[in-house]
């Protein structure tokens, strides 16, 4: 009798010990899942943010690049200075200058009553018929075409001042003279400084000092007349 208690005790002590084994373990397995979803949270949590759809434009960055790809090809930009002109688009300007001043000096001829204002007109005519037969000569070289009339603004002034005559007409004739001459003098300066065409920019040196020279007489003749004084630009 004694035996089988004992051995019953036996029996119920390793029931016992087995199953707090058991729970320990389940204890422990528990724990480590835990574990475990914590050190994976943070992960699953950047993919999740990584993977989460964006609203910004995926075209954005490209868009950008363009234009700003576009904005270092628009003109005007250091590879080429401000107010610089073409071998042709200078001989055509001074082509129809040219023309201009020949047909103005025509003018003073008949139409003007100061006589330092005809004999003004009379150079006109001969210095620029000068000019413009040897600037037509360089242009047919190299193939220029130059316009066979005035550009709209120059004939602007013809039809303006044919229209005149007597000392209205020496008046703004001669003021005119100098605001034009200024601006001869100044687009044969710059031709003669940054042409790449050597004929047309040796051209141009050879020119400037007979403007030059057009713009002191000019200046000189528009003092000497009564109320004479030279137009601004737009008047």
């Amino acid at each position: 009798m004694k035996r089988i208690l004992i051995m019953s005790l036996l029996a119920a002590t390793l029931c016992y010990t087995s199953a707090c084994n058991s729970g320990e373990k389940s204890a422990n397995a528990d724990q480590n899942t835990g574990e475990d979803q914590a050190m994976v949270s943070p992960g699953q949590e950047n993919l999740a943010a990584n993977e989460a759809p964006t609203t910004s434009d995926p075209n954005a960055g490209r868009e950008a690049n363009v234009e700003n790809s576009d904005a270092a090809m628009q003109p005007g930009d250091a590879s080429k200075p401000a107010g610089d002109m073409t071998a042709e688009q200078f001989a055509k300007e001074a082509a129809s200058g040219g023309m201009m001043e020949v047909a103005l000096g025509e003018l003073a001829t008949q139409k003007a009553q100061a006589q330092q204002v005809k004999d003004f007109g009379k150079q006109m005519m001969a210095d620029h018929k000068k000019a413009n037969e040897k600037l037509k000569s360089l242009a047919a070289q190299k193939k220029i075409t130059l316009p066979d009339q005035m550009m709209e603004k120059h004939q602007q002034h013809v039809t303006e001042l044919s229209k005149l005559s007597g000392s209205e007409f020496d008046t703004h004739y001669m003021s005119m003279m100098v605001e034009d001459h200024q601006e001869d003098v100044s687009k044969f300066k710059q031709a003669a400084s940054s042409l790449k065409d050597a004929e047309l920019k040796s051209f141009a040196s050879a020119t400037l000092p007979t403007l030059q020279q057009h713009l002191e007489k000019a200046q000189q003749i528009n003092s000497s007349l009564e109320g004479g004084t030279a137009r601004t630009k737009g008047n």
